[in-house]
């Protein structure tokens, strides 16, 4: 009787620190300050390589003509929209702004191109160096 007196004291007061191990390591831990001050400088920085990447793919989708129409309309955009997240995050970067953390809070390219942006700009080339390039 007092071996189990002393093990669910002891479980008692084991099972609060258990339950607060999650705190110490939330979900968005990888996402920080200094992760959206460089992914801001980032998108400043090489935004602008999201227009050979939209000609790229929509004329690899759609044919030569619409890469020089649909395609260099479509990357204007997107390099308007990459710089403008970068300026926005390069001037927040200290506050958490999306769902209280630093994640990007633009959506992530998931089926079609032109659906949203990924976290960092796109590398040109065939460099994979990194897990978030053009590859899908």
């Amino acid at each position: 009787m007092k071996k189990l007196l002393i093990a669910s004291i002891v479980f008692g007061l084991a099972a609060p620190l258990a339950a607060n191990a999650d705190i110490q390591d939330p979900q968005l831990a990888k996402y920080g300050p200094t992760r959206k001050l460089s992914r801001a400088l980032g998108n400043i920085a090489y935004g602008i390589t999201e227009l050979p990447t939209a000609i790229y793919t929509t004329q690899r989708l759609e044919g030569t003509k619409a890469a020089w129409s649909a395609g260099l309309g479509d990357g204007i955009v997107r390099t308007v929209k990459r710089v403008g997240w970068g300026a926005f995050e390069v001037v927040t970067f200290a506050w958490p702004t999306y769902k209280c953390g630093w994640r990007q809070p633009y959506k992530r390219k998931e089926i079609y191109f032109n659906t949203g942006l990924e976290e960092f700009p796109p590398e040109l080339g065939f460099q994979q160096g990194s897990p978030y390039n053009r590859a899908r």
